[in-house]
């Protein structure tokens, strides 16, 4: 989802988790449980071990990956914003503006394009199975002017119907959020400055009390702090000049051993930014390696780099006809082993599926897919 290029550690690091991050989120919505009744059985029946407290079972296993591991993703990518934001000699007004018009064609764009494609698609669906608007309970022919501009903000608001808070493409969240901090970040550059003024680190030392703290909001209000606090916390280090590449890459074992804690602690956001910590080590020493055996430090196929925020944005198309051939029974549940084969399986046939028309745009009509991607092909 970030455009970088690869003069330098950095970028060259952030080159090799934009796709990997793509298919932790693909993890995350692959997670089928509560789709089908034979989904739901495979699982009761497949093994169960308890030790302590915990049952280790499949669908414990499932839920860890999907619901604990796999959603690292998204602090990831916030952290990786505020990096690049803020990545310049001074953050000044005419730099802000500059940021702000790069934002309107790698965000803005995308996202409403994005969000009238998916609103498209339910008006068809919606044409062959009248008062059919899958995830929003009220039909197309009774919305007004603001159900339609809460179709790019938060479909949960349509019919009062609840749920998550998010627009109809529903992974754009991620954008929405974004956009939001990138137009308040003056005012994030200025409590990080005069944070540190008092002392170097202060902003960062605030930052990880924030990130203990905020598990104790509301469930409404955690997203926005999990994205502001991960996002200010990229920040701090390009604001401050610190190389992450080179602060990180001798606390990888610590970056484990502190993730182990906080998740026995149920310290979710300090376990994320602990693996934010590994990973970013784990990458540069790989790419170190690398070049110091004269190979290239490029560690992912171009097709997968360049189509990760097209994969990002469409995958939950074909994810909705697995949901639907899952839930009709059309993919044969019969035990654990076809349910492994399916779970780990989903993230391929994601992929696959959004590559093929990624590749024919690339080819037919590529200033679409640039509108598309915001230029990121």
């Amino acid at each position: 989802m970030i455009k970088t290029d690869t003069t330098n550690t950095l970028s060259q690091v952030i080159t090799a988790l934009r796709f990997p991050l793509i298919v932790l989120v693909l993890f995350v919505h692959s997670n089928f449980k509560g789709v089908s009744f034979a989904w739901d059985n495979a699982l009761k029946a497949s093994f169960s071990l308890p030790i302590g407290n915990i049952n280790l079972s499949l669908g414990t296993s499932i839920d860890f990956i999907s619901g604990s591991l796999a959603p690292l993703a998204n602090p990831f990518f916030f952290f990786i914003s505020g990096l690049l934001f803020f990545h310049c000699k001074q953050f000044t007004r005419k730099v802000y503006i500059n940021k702000l018009r790069h934002r309107l064609q790698s965000l803005l764009i995308p996202y409403i394009l994005w969000n009238l494609l998916f609103l498209l698609i339910i008006a068809i669906g919606s044409s062959l199975r009248p008062g059919w608007t899958a995830i929003i309970d009220k039909p197309l022919s009774d919305f007004t002017l603001k159900d339609y501009l809460l179709i790019f903000w938060n479909t949960s608001l349509i019919g009062h119907k609840g749920g998550i808070a998010t627009p109809i493409d529903i992974p754009l969240w991620f954008v929405r959020n974004l956009m939001v901090l990138s137009l308040a970040s003056p005012l994030i550059y200025t409590a990080i400055r005069f944070l540190s003024q008092w002392h170097k680190r202060l902003a960062l030392y605030v930052l990880i009390i924030f990130l203990y703290a905020i598990h104790y909001l509301p469930d409404q209000w955690e997203e926005w702090g999990q994205s502001l606090l991960f996002f200010s916390l990229g920040a701090t280090f390009s604001i401050q000049k610190w190389d992450v590449t080179k602060m990180f890459k001798s606390y990888g074992i610590y970056g484990i051993i502190g993730a182990c804690f906080f998740y026995w602690a149920q310290l979710t956001n300090l376990m994320y930014a602990a693996l934010i910590v590994t990973i970013i080590s784990l990458t540069t020493h790989i790419i170190d390696r690398r070049q110091q055996q004269g190979l290239t430090p490029k560690l992912i196929p171009n097709i997968l780099t360049d189509s990760s925020f097209f994969i990002y944005a469409a995958h939950t198309l074909p994810q909705g006809i697995i949901l639907w051939s899952l839930k009709l029974e059309w993919i044969p549940i019969t035990g654990s082993t076809s349910l492994l084969i399916i779970y780990f399986l989903s993230p391929v046939i994601l992929t696959a599926t959004c590559i093929l028309p990624f590749i024919l745009l690339r080819r037919i009509t590529p200033i679409s897919l640039y509108f598309l991607t915001g230029g990121r092909q």
